[in-house]
């Protein structure tokens, strides 16, 4: 969305994250969040001989405790919030708040006399309260409560939301921004208001910062809707953690009863082998509690047996709206053939991923290419 804002105010950008590298919208494959300090190093050396004037990264916990960004001043740094992931990586929550602590406690003012660095936290978060503890650098606050950047005036469709960003003025005065987006769900509101402090950061003006916002379209794989021919419609979402499907089941919920639909939630999940086991039974209660239905079923089982990551899924539930079915693609197909006019299934987990990982080959799958058989 950083990216997208600045493209739209004529500049050249580069980006490093998830979904691949960027210089200028050229395309760089890529198979980590954020590259090895080698690797990533080069890529900025890159990015500059192409003439970018920003660098907007993704800096994954895993690259902060391996100091793979060691050594880099970053002018502003974006803390969205922190829940339960990488835990075989980091052990504990607390280890995993301190490794994205890294890079508050790094930045620092350049000049100590003034405000040229900003760290941009949700003050709606726990972690978020406590992440700038300690930071050389100018505190901004979003959220939708006592911050900053808040929001008022919510109203939320499956394609599209409006609301109005409260912004700071000089005097401790504020100012109401009104947002048009085609993104919907409240934590897309919070996405917008982390962006438009980051960017007013950069002294980019609020009308394009507005103007941006409005012509940015959802990130592949990012709770993007897909308009079923039985008049349901899939919402295909990398949501892959505890905190990330709850918020998505959330949205949906939120939106169904603000529309007034008596549309039902059927959800489509599994958990990835080789990686943190404590969400496997969370994940599970999550989605059969906040779905009329769940398809419990296969992601990315790795190395793993899929029969026993399923069984682990289960043992977080204790009702009976759910079935499964270890084939992936025969669950999305069971999800919708269940699917009346006015349902939403939710196909969580996987997002813009086109592949299925087992025993260390990778196959083609795509959630999309599946729903979109019944468009």
């Amino acid at each position: 969305m950083i990216n997208t804002v600045l493209d739209h105010w004529g500049k050249k950008t580069g980006l490093i994250g998830t979904n691949g590298n960027f210089i200028n919208k050229r395309f760089i494959q890529t198979s980590f969040t954020t590259p090895e300090s080698v690797e990533l190093n080069a890529l900025l050396k890159d990015m500059y001989d192409a003439g970018a004037e920003y660098v907007i990264m993704e800096v994954s916990s895993h690259s902060l405790a391996l100091s793979r960004v060691y050594g880099i001043d970053f002018d502003v740094a974006v803390f969205t919030n922190l829940t339960e992931d990488h835990l075989d990586f980091h052990e504990t929550m607390d280890d995993y708040f301190e490794a994205k602590k890294i890079m508050f406690d790094s930045i620092q003012r350049i000049n100590a006399k003034e405000n040229n660095t900003a760290a941009v936290y949700n003050s709606d978060d726990e972690y978020g309260k406590h992440i700038v503890d300690g930071t050389g650098a100018e505190r901004v606050s979003f959220g939708f409560s006592k911050a900053m950047y808040s929001v008022e005036n919510l109203k939320m469709a499956f394609d599209r939301m409006k609301f109005d960003m409260l912004v700071p003025l000089n005097g401790g005065k504020t100012n109401k921004i009104k947002i048009e987006t085609n993104l919907t769900g409240r934590f897309n509101v919070y996405n917008i208001l982390a962006a438009s402090a980051a960017l007013k950061y950069l002294n980019v003006p609020f009308d394009v910062i507005k103007e941006g916002i409005k012509s940015f379209k959802a990130v592949d794989g990012r709770f993007n809707l897909i308009k079923l021919k039985n008049g349901a419609a899939a919402v295909i979402d990398y949501s892959h953690t505890p905190d990330a499907l709850l918020k998505a089941l959330t949205a949906i919920r939120e939106i169904l009863d603000e529309t007034g639909s008596k549309g039902k939630i059927i959800t489509v999940f599994g958990c990835g082998g080789n990686r943190d086991k404590l969400k496997r039974p969370l994940m599970g209660k999550i989605a059969v509690e906040n779905s009329n239905h769940a398809i419990i079923t296969s992601d990315n089982p790795r190395d793993e047996n899929q029969i026993d990551i399923i069984e682990q899924i289960k043992t977080g539930i204790t009702s009976d709206n759910y079935s499964v079915e270890e084939n992936r693609e025969k669950a999305i197909t069971s999800a919708m053939n269940m699917s009346a006019k006015g349902d939403i299934i939710l196909i969580a987990g996987k997002g813009h991923e086109t592949y299925q990982e087992i025993k260390g080959v990778k196959h083609h799958f795509s959630d999309r290419e599946i729903a979109e058989r019944f468009v």
